[in-house]
């Protein structure tokens, strides 16, 4: 990856990031204004796909300051559907 790139994928990534805690604001004012007792609990509890190894040290941040906590996410659910039934055959 030559320079260039580099500097687009890091103002995308940037962008990204700042537009996922714009919308982790947004939620936090809908959960005040519409579900009060939740918004005014100890915490709240998010659960958004930490797998990607892009989840950004500021929207870590940003869910640590709105004291909302996640739920892990499993290695592989039971309820994912398998592709067991295309393979079969061999």
């Amino acid at each position: 990856m030559n320079k260039k790139n580099n500097e687009i994928w890091i103002v995308a990534n940037y962008s990204l990031n700042y537009r996922y805690c714009l919308q982790l604001d947004v939620l936090n004012k809908e959960i005040q204004h519409k579900h009060p007792p939740l918004a005014y609990r100890k915490s709240a509890t998010l659960h958004h796909e930490e797998a990607r190894p892009q989840v950004a040290r500021k929207i870590a941040q940003r869910i640590a300051e709105l004291c909302w906590e996640t739920l892990p996410q499993a290695a592989c659910s039971n309820i994912t559907p398998s592709d067991y039934h295309l393979f079969r055959p061999l």
